[in-house]
């Protein structure tokens, strides 16, 4: 058989090509479909007339087609797709192949077309089987009872034609199944419950007066037999700031409680609809391959459906704005199941699976699945409460001592050959001063003297006094030695037993620090929300946690104190804080997207047999790596804006007890950065420069161009939290009671009270150890592996331990 030049037969042409990619002109495929009698390219051929627009013809209007197929995409294959660029300007198309019936036909995979409407017999059978496998089959999603309706919910009863009869329910006590609607608002709202239309939505809400987003859900909801649905502009008074407080406060119940979550996913606002298709990706072209080749089945061309795994930022908020929003965040993973409207198609999520009508998105997994989940394995036992790090080590300089020792007695005189008068410490291995001799040879490291021993070990002691007595000063610089080695072996023994105690954090506690970064890149309306609109996903986490603190949690303070911003976007050079930007140690102070280190799990930084490698001197690697790694000591007092525990903060004061070292913090020197672009940083410590991240544009009133002159050279303190990481601060200039001093005019004698541990240069807990006034975080830095391991630089090696109080 004869291979196509062509298309190859839609087979890779080496095994390790990443995929098979080919193109041609709408003459060079006709050739080969029809002169060639190639079936792969008369398939193609045929699936692009049968795509063809009113507006284009392939054979006139093309200039060239590419198609690859035979790919990886998200480690999923992908099927045969072809990319058009026309003979005008018009914009290029995509259309891909499925084969519908039946396995794959060469390089087309199969696949589902999609129903035209929602609400169409097609889209209900769908979305009513997953429903019925999901209750039936899924313990995770399942509720034992019907819920409580919430306080208000608005009920639906079917009207004339399309219309449905809506009427605002207010505290009754009825246990029934219920839908959520999670939509964005958009800018303008027609259609909310506040103070003056209560009464009126109770006696009956018209038809026409609701938004078409809030009839789409309602139509859909009764069509699934669902007879109340709770949309939160409708269920609580808008104007009333208490109900407002009291009834978001309960998300999480009113979420986890539904039945089914309507997302209008790809509508902008409450107008626009849940039924929307504007790009038309749903259609779809079905023919047979003719029987004149092998493999007969129904194929299809369509455009390619988009879903959110696969688009880039600007491209996912345009498709699906609901995905943008901070408020959606918590709707999404708190409720039992999500149906998403996506304009081209509906997406099912529960906490088991995800999947879509085209079959494109079909895992075993969910965002609020995963969420759930780990609950679940926190609570079982098998959670990874209390599992220890390194529960068998072993100091590994006990058996250097042994080792040492026992060559140290083959250099000692055997008790046949006597002694001068006066020199028993010889044999003994005694010296006066009742120290351990050792041998020249041994060394301890940080110290450069090696002395050759000048007597090896020998049948035949010599006798002679000359070589018998040892320098005096040559002994004590082995005793001296000796003593240095013991305290380093009696330090490590401690920092062993530290090591030892310590526990690998919660899968709860990562999981929060991921939450956290996903939901810091959405966007919100109100700052003040930002808590507000995460308060259901704090109630549910609670009870698993410790206390919460204003995002953070307090069994996890010293890692989720850890979050960085990594680039300041443009168009957010704010150079101070707003009033509602606090507390200042918390991300959500910030209006930039936030991130954690992967690599930062545990106090230790690496590997415990790191620390003893013969090449490491260790003075250095010991002191930065392990002589402060002591678990956070802290205290705060947070006072809330309203009721909601977990709601706005009026105030908050995080106090914390560390190491702290003074610093210089400096814009780059970057010619070519745009002056309207916020700048970047750096800190130099002593001498040694690192990159700096800053929480937000860092300038004083009347300097804010991007040479950033109030900061050239200016002194901060960084207050170590990890080993490797330190937050930046400088004296607070708000709050009543802040240190009087200017940066520019601080110095280390007017800061805080100083002092060390001598013993092993961990932080005391004197109440001696106090900073006045109140301080406030400018942004983090992290000392690098390089500086450490390579230069083994000590960054904090004049740290000193004091109190701070952060706001």
């Amino acid at each position: 058989m004869v291979i196509c030049k062509l298309c190859n037969d839609q087979e890779k042409k080496d095994e390790d090509d990443v995929r098979l990619a080919f193109d041609f002109t709408p003459a060079e495929l006709v050739q080969s479909a029809r002169g060639q009698d190639c079936s792969s390219c008369a398939v193609i051929l045929e699936g692009l007339r049968r795509s063809t627009a009113l507006e284009w013809d392939f054979e006139q209007d093309v200039r060239r087609v590419y198609a690859r197929c035979r790919g990886m995409h998200k480690q999923k294959p992908t099927t045969l797709s072809l990319v058009i660029y026309f003979e005008d300007e018009r914009p290029k198309l995509e259309i891909e192949f499925i084969s519908l019936k039946g396995g794959a036909w060469k390089a087309v995979l199969p696949g589902y077309s999609v129903s035209d409407h929602p609400l169409s017999p097609k889209a209900l059978n769908w979305v009513k089987s997953r429903l019925t496998a999901c209750i039936e089959q899924h313990d995770l999603c399942r509720n034992s009872i019907w819920p409580r309706l919430p306080k208000r919910v608005l009920s639906l009863l079917p009207g004339q034609g399309s219309r449905v009869e809506v009427k605002l329910m207010t505290d009754h006590h009825e246990y029934a199944p219920y839908a959520a609607l999670s939509h964005r608002w958009g800018d303008h709202q027609t259609c909310v419950t506040n103070t003056s239309t209560l009464r009126k939505h109770e006696e009956g809400i018209p038809w026409e007066a609701i938004p078409r987003t809030f009839r789409d859900a309602m139509r859909f909801a009764l069509k699934l037999n669902i007879p109340y649905i709770w949309i939160d502009s409708l269920c609580i008074i808008q104007d009333d700031a208490l109900d407002w407080e009291i009834e978001s406060s309960k998300m999480a119940e009113i979420y986890e409680n539904s039945y089914l979550t309507l997302a209008a996913t790809a509508s902008p606002n409450d107008s626009q609809g849940c039924f929307t298709n504007p790009t038309g990706d749903a259609a779809i072209s079905e023919w047979h391959i003719p029987r004149a080749y092998p493999d007969t089945c129904l194929l299809a061309a369509r455009k390619p459906i988009q879903h959110w795994d696969t688009l880039l930022l600007g491209r996912l908020l345009q498709r699906f704005p609901l995905l943008s929003r901070a408020w959606v965040f918590q709707e999404r993973l708190l409720s039992p199941r999500v149906l998403h409207f996506c304009g081209s198609e509906l997406v099912w999520e529960c906490r088991v699976v995800s999947s879509c009508e085209c079959g494109g998105i079909c895992d075993a997994r969910s965002p609020g699945g995963e969420f759930h989940q780990a609950l679940r394995r926190y609570d079982t036992e098998y959670s990874s409460r209390g599992v220890k790090l390194y529960p068998d080590l072993v100091n590994p300089l006990d058996s250097v001592v042994k080792v040492k020792e026992d060559e140290l007695k083959m250099y000692y005189p055997p008790p046949e050959y006597p002694l001068p008068e006066g020199n028993e410490e010889i044999r003994s291995g005694k010296s006066r001063s009742g120290g351990i001799r050792l041998p020249r040879w041994i060394h301890i490291p940080g110290r450069n003297r090696h002395v050759t021993n000048h007597r090896p070990a020998s049948s035949k002691f010599p006798q002679d006094r000359g070589q018998m007595l040892m320098d005096a000063e040559i002994v004590r610089d082995r005793e001296h030695r000796l003593e240095e080695l013991r305290r380093v072996q009696l330090r490590y023994e401690q920092i062993l037993q530290d090591l030892k105690e310590e526990t690998m954090p919660s899968e709860v506690s990562q999981q929060w620090r991921n939450l956290v970064e996903q939901y810091s890149a959405l966007q919100i309306t109100k700052p003040t929300d930002r808590l507000p609109a995460l308060s259901g996903l704090c109630e549910r986490v609670k009870p698993f946690r410790g206390d919460y603190m204003a995002g953070l949690w307090a069994d996890s303070i010293w890692l989720d104190l850890l979050w960085r911003v990594d680039t300041i976007q443009a168009g957010r050079g704010r150079f101070q804080r707003s009033h509602y930007q606090r507390p200042s140690w918390s991300w959500v102070s910030v209006e930039d997207p936030v991130s954690y280190w992967d690599d930062i799990m545990h106090l230790s930084l690496g590997p415990p047999s790191s620390y003893f490698e013969e090449a490491r001197p260790f003075p250095n690697s010991f002191i930065v790596r392990e002589m402060r790694r002591r678990a956070l000591q802290f205290r705060y007092d947070i006072q809330l804006a309203g009721l909601n525990t977990f709601g706005e903060v009026a105030s908050a004061v995080l106090t914390i007890i560390s190491y702290h070292q003074a610093a210089i913090i400096r814009p780059v020197d970057d010619d070519t950065v745009d002056s309207i672009l916020p700048p970047k940083y750096k800190i130099d410590v002593d001498g040694t420069e690192m990159h700096f991240h800053a929480d937000h544009a860092l300038a004083m009133e009347g300097h804010a161009n991007h040479s950033n002159a109030f900061y050239v050279d200016k002194m901060v303190e960084l207050l170590l939290i990890h080993p490797q990481i330190a937050l930046v601060l400088t004296p607070s200039k708000d709050q009543p009671g802040a240190s009087p001093h200017p940066i520019g005019e601080w110095s280390l004698g007017e800061g805080p009270q100083r002092y060390r541990d001598s013993q092993c240069g961990n932080p005391s807990t004197s109440a001696d150890s106090s900073s006045p006034g109140f301080w406030e975080r400018i942004g983090i830095v992290r000392v690098s592996d390089t500086l450490l391991d390579l230069y083994q630089e000590d960054w904090m090696r004049w740290a000193v331990v004091a109190e701070f109080n952060i706001i």
